[in-house]
């Protein structure tokens, strides 16, 4: 009998990375669950719409694989957990995907659309556990090119609506001048920042947002030169520069779906920011903090 419950026990412990007798009952629906791969039909035929929340970490083995945020794989279990059980109390998926979602389309509130057209009959895990979840259910969290994944499968209507929403985000695009201030722990690392806590980085920030709002004080151009902690954007008085995406020449256009900026910076450059004045406060994100001035906003 002690032998047979032991045999249990392993058996329990060797199902994934975790181990369900290390966690409270209300927690089991976002343990990371691994997926079994064996009897799908292929090729696969149906198309599957979802909102997905996928949580990356540096990983050299998937580094040409999606967007890698700069955490380890323990706090992307971390926060990938966190959102799951977010979502399970209610929460709004899309929401969520909008602020944390690592995936290409968390500006349209976390759009998925699977299985990719190359997958049809090489799917891998995520197309599996989509195709194997009713519309309407939340699929298990699994672990997916070196993230943490899960998702809410919609119906196609959904999907047309979200595919909209993500075509006219895309068309966006904005000039805007930023000074950077690094610190420790902001990415990527910069040693002479160790030393230089994030509080002191915000505070720092509000100062000089104080300064730029005050009558007859100094221009943006003038604290970008004095502040900021990026050379590159100092010596153009802060203006963002970056490489666009079609062209692939360099421009001053930011656009959604650039990976050299933080989801935050994006939000205020291309949809809460007011063009022609500073943003009212600082923009804290896991790259630093960055006092933002949006100089305009086009749609192509």
């Amino acid at each position: 009998m002690r032998a047979t419950c032991l045999l249990l026990l392993l058996g329990l412990a060797a199902c994934g990375g975790e181990t369900a007798t290390q966690e409270p009952e209300d927690s089991r629906p976002c343990r990371v669950q691994p997926v079994d791969m064996r009897g799908v039909p292929l090729p696969l035929k149906e198309i599957t719409w979802a909102q997905e929340i996928w949580i990356s970490y540096l990983s050299d083995e998937h580094i040409g694989q999606g967007f890698r945020y700069p955490r380890s794989r323990d706090e992307a279990l971390a926060k990938a957990r966190d959102l799951c059980r977010r979502v399970h109390a209610g929460a709004d998926i899309g929401t969520l995907a909008r602020r944390w979602s690592n995936g290409d389309f968390g500006l349209a509130d976390g759009l998925c659309v699977a299985p990719e057209p190359s997958h049809r009959t090489k799917p891998d895990e995520r197309d599996v556990t989509l195709s194997r979840t009713a519309v309407g259910d939340l699929t298990p969290l699994i672990e997916w090119r070196g993230g943490f994944w899960f998702a809410r499968r919609i119906t196609e209507r959904e999907g047309r609506r979200l595919d909209a929403k993500l075509r006219k985000a895309l068309k966006l695009r904005a000039r805007a001048r930023v000074i950077h201030i690094h610190h420790a722990g902001a990415a990527p690392r910069r040693h002479e920042f160790d030393r230089f806590p994030k509080e002191k980085a915000v505070a720092k920030a509000w100062a000089i947002i104080r300064e730029l709002e005050r009558e007859g004080g100094p221009s943006f151009p003038e604290m970008s030169r004095q502040h900021n902690n990026d050379a590159g954007a100092r010596e153009r008085d802060g203006l963002l520069t970056t490489i666009d995406p079609i062209s692939k020449q360099k421009t001053e256009w930011i656009r959604w779906n650039d990976r050299n900026f933080s989801r935050q910076l994006l939000e205020v450059i291309l949809e809460t920011g007011t063009p022609g004045r500073v943003h009212p406060e600082p923009v804290i994100s896991g790259q630093g903090v960055d006092v933002v001035y949006v100089l305009e906003r086009r749609s192509d």
